[in-house]
């Protein structure tokens, strides 16, 4: 059933990422600069976290359940319109020393043909903890999540670049804001997540449509403030062995950095918090946060004759959908 219901979302997010047909977004634009032909490569330390609150009937409260390991070192890579990224949490941080059951792995694949914003999100969790007032908490070694996430907007001002609030390859020269319309979907696993003596087994799926603005304030030259706030309704849908429900779910994210770029380095700190909360007192209730904090180091360089001609195949591919 878990390997059915992944594959089904992976094919999902696939599907979604390259049906979009490329648009050529290297036209001049004096609001923003590009990189045709830089590759950038950043490297980031990340405070990260996907959290649950599940909802017990008997208890009648909320059990949070929370992730062992928290700070994760993360690589990227973007050329042109195309970004994908990678997270993990060594052990040489002092935070995840002593939680010797805990991993957190991510990936990241972001895609910008023209107007359009295309992300997929992976986050993989092992070792949790749950915690309840009244109720001492307790360790559960055992117990993992997986989530998948998409996300497909639309860019309605040419003026604004999407990519320079996030550290990306392009730097936003004069002021800009964009109202950015998305539809947001995801797959979440959990996977033995014992509640007093009882083991959860539970898959979650969203779909909501999420109105967003954003916007990029140029200070000078060199340092950028941006931010970003979206609030979405749609639906979530839960299933586990003995029944499934739906129900009407509302989401809201927070989107801030800051951060300081020449041509060639580039350094900020970004936070972001992402809360879905469902409608329903039902024991199948479930609140679900991802937050994180980075501080982010930069450097673009000029790409090799192999990694142009991978992103023209790729361009001439898309223009032929």
């Amino acid at each position: 059933m878990f390997q059915r219901d992944l594959l089904c979302i992976l094919v999902l997010a696939c599907s979604t990422i390259f049906c979009l047909r490329a648009q050529d977004s290297l036209a001049h634009n004096q609001y923003f600069r590009q990189y045709p032909n830089k590759v950038l490569i950043r490297t980031n330390l990340i405070n990260t976290s996907n959290e649950f609150s599940l909802y017990n009937e008997n208890l009648k409260t909320n059990i949070e359940v929370i992730p062992n390991r928290k700070t994760t070192l993360g690589l990227s890579f973007n050329y042109d319109l195309l970004a994908f990224s990678f997270g993990f949490a060594p052990e040489i941080f002092n935070s995840n020393r002593d939680k010797e059951d805990g991993q957190i792995f991510s990936f990241s694949l972001n895609l910008y043909p023209g107007p359009w914003i295309q992300e997929i999100d992976f986050y993989k969790q092992n070792g949790f903890k749950v915690r309840a007032v009244d109720y001492a908490s307790s360790h559960l070694p055992n117990a993992r999540s997986l989530k998948i996430k998409g996300k497909t907007g639309f860019n309605f001002n040419p003026n604004f670049s999407f990519r320079a609030k996030n550290f990306e390859n392009q730097r936003q020269m004069i002021s800009a804001g964009s109202f950015i319309p998305a539809i947001s979907y995801s797959f979440t696993a959990l996977r033995k997540i014992r509640v007093l003596d009882k083991i959860e087994n539970a898959n979650f799926y969203t779909l909501a449509i999420n109105p967003a603005y954003y916007y990029n304030w140029v200070i000078n030259e060199r340092f950028l403030v941006a931010g970003g706030l979206s609030l979405g309704l749609g639906a979530f849908h839960t299933s586990d062995r003995e029944s499934s429900s739906t129900h009407l779910l509302t989401t809201s994210s927070l989107d801030l950095s800051l951060g300081y770029t020449t041509d060639s380095f580039y350094s900020g700190i970004r936070a972001y918090t992402q809360v879905q909360n469902q409608s329903s007192s039902s024991h199948a209730k479930v609140d679900d946060a991802v937050r994180y904090f980075s501080v982010v180091i930069g450097y673009r360089f000029d790409a090799p004759k192999f990694i142009k001609k991978t992103n023209e195949d790729l361009r001439r591919w898309l223009n032929s959908l």
